[in-house]
C-alpha cells in the first residue's frame, strides 16, 4: 500500500497538505482511546484516511476504494471486483 501512496503522491506525500502531523495526531488519539500501540493494519488505515480527507473531494471514493482493496486484500476497483490473494498471490502471510 505504501508503494502505491509514493507511486501516486510521490516521496513527499508526507509533507503535503500537513499529512505527517495529520497522521501523528490521529495515530496517537487512537493509541490513547485503545490504551495500547497501534498494530500495522489500524496505522495504515489512519494513513489511508488522511490520504483520502487530503485529496480532492471529487478524487476521494476512488482513493479509497483502491486503497482499502490494497489494505483488506479484496474490493471493487474502477467497477472490477479484486481478491489480491486469488488474483495474484499477494496477502499478509509468509511470502
Amino acid at each position: 500500500m505504501m508503494f502505491d501512496i509514493v507511486t501516486q503522491h510521490g516521496g513527499a506525500w508526507p509533507q503535503k497538505r500537513n499529512r505527517r502531523e495529520l497522521i501523528e495526531r490521529r495515530r496517537a488519539a487512537l493509541e490513547r482511546e485503545l490504551g495500547r500501540p497501534l498494530n500495522e493494519p489500524e496505522l495504515m488505515r489512519v494513513i489511508v484516511d488522511t490520504i483520502v480527507a487530503t485529496v480532492a473531494e471529487r478524487w476521494r471514493e476512488q482513493v479509497r476504494r483502491r486503497r482499502m482493496t490494497i489494505l483488506e486484500g479484496q474490493g471493487t476497483v474502477h467497477g472490477q471486483q479484486f481478491d489480491l490473494a486469488r488474483d495474484f498471490g499477494i496477502g499478509d502471510g509468509p511470502f
